[in-house]
């Protein structure tokens, strides 16, 4: 294989929590080689706790201060939950062993969280489990229950990576995110914190003017389109506060 044709991984752009040693070290990876940047030490502090409004400002942070020409890399950024706001914010690589660590515990990904094996009911259309009832799964022995779980969870990262891609295409992919903030409690507190980077979001999105704006809650307002209109109007009537968004959930 010619070199020029292979994709080389920078240094992992490390920092923990802290902002500026993000923001630093992704600096320092941009003037690398590499084909694209990973963002690294954030599985077992916050992917696994699920600090999803922590790994928000970290995903920020490595993408602004990192070449947009770079694909950014998110170590072990494998669960349906988040998958769409990561992309949302930027992420284009994901890696993970979740699908078989979960499987191992016994617990099957959805795309609104994690659940116990032995308490779901019945399996929905896209998993390999569907035709299955918890007597088939007992019956199982452990190798064979850890393939059919390590297989569901599969199936249903890979169905969520699916619908992201149709939300891309259609442009609504915010209002995905925002449907599934709902799902879990860290979810919509890390949607807040999205939100807080809402006109940073505008700069770089793309916004059809064939789509419908749909306005759900004042949430909507944070969305591209609703952003880019009030900047507009804000150069417009020069900042007439009859014409700013009110209110914020």
């Amino acid at each position: 294989m010619d070199p020029g044709d292979s994709l080389l991984a920078g240094p992992p752009i490390q920092g923990s929590i802290y902002d500026d040693l993000r923001a630093y070290s992704a600096k320092l990876m941009s003037g690398s080689k590499a084909t694209y940047l990973p963002i690294g030490g954030v599985v077992p502090p916050l992917l696994e706790s699920y600090r999803y409004a922590d790994l928000v400002r970290i995903i920020v942070n490595s993408k602004v201060n990192a070449p947009f020409s770079r694909p950014i890399h998110l170590f072990g950024g494998g669960h349906p939950m988040f998958i769409p706001m990561a992309v949302l914010l930027g992420v284009d690589i994901f890696d993970s062993a979740s699908y078989v660590k979960y499987a191992r515990d016994g617990r099957l990904l959805f795309p609104d969280g994690t659940r116990d094996a032995s308490e779901v009911l019945e399996f929905p259309y896209w998993s390999p489990l569907r035709d299955m009832q918890q007597r088939d799964i007992a019956a199982m022995d452990k190798r064979e229950r850890l393939y059919w779980f390590s297989l569901h969870n599969l199936h249903a990262l890979f169905s969520e990576i699916r619908e992201v891609r149709i939300r891309i295409e259609e442009q609504t992919l915010w209002e995905y995110v925002q449907s599934k903030a709902m799902a879990h409690p860290t979810l919509l507190e890390a949607f807040r914190t999205l939100r807080s980077y809402s006109r940073l979001l505008e700069r770089y999105t793309e916004v059809s003017k064939k789509n419908s704006f749909m306005y759900l809650d004042t949430r909507s307002l944070e969305h591209p389109s609703a952003v880019r209109l009030s900047r507009f109007l804000e150069s417009f009537v020069g900042g007439d506060p009859r014409f700013r968004p009110q209110g914020r959930i």
